[in-house]
């Protein structure tokens, strides 16, 4: 067993649990990966932060992909094309607006991931 500080992310997989208790973290490692990482003298927590940074820079670009389409598609920022939609008057344009909640979606998703990205990189 583990147990090391880290910020509030929850990750589950396969053969690692990580559990919540403020303000540290308890990851039950599969004993076999354990038994690994002892022998190879590898540094779990080091692990685990390369393979969230992986993981969240996956999902910047997929984020990203996603602020790019609508930009070109509407031919502006998400901000602009908001603005522009909720100030018609009398006309409903439900593909545009459905457009703009996944934008939006993405936008703040985009804004999270970077804040963990920071996070992650300011802790060494």
């Amino acid at each position: 067993m583990l147990h090391k500080r880290f910020f509030p992310i929850f990750v589950r997989i396969d053969i690692l649990t990580i559990e919540y208790f403020n303000p540290m973290y308890t990851i039950n490692i599969d004993e076999n990966l354990g038994n690994l990482l002892d022998k190879e003298n590898i540094d779990a927590e080091k692990v685990l932060k390369e393979y969230l940074m992986l993981d969240l820079l996956n999902r910047k670009d997929k984020y990203d992909s996603i602020i790019k389409k609508f930009e070109k598609k509407y031919n502006g920022k998400f901000s602009e094309i908001e603005k522009q939609v909720h100030s018609m008057k009398n006309q409903e344009d439900f593909i545009t607006e459905e457009d703009l909640m996944e934008w939006e979606f993405a936008e703040k998703g985009l804004q999270d991931i970077e804040n963990y990205l920071k996070k992650i990189g300011s802790e060494k």
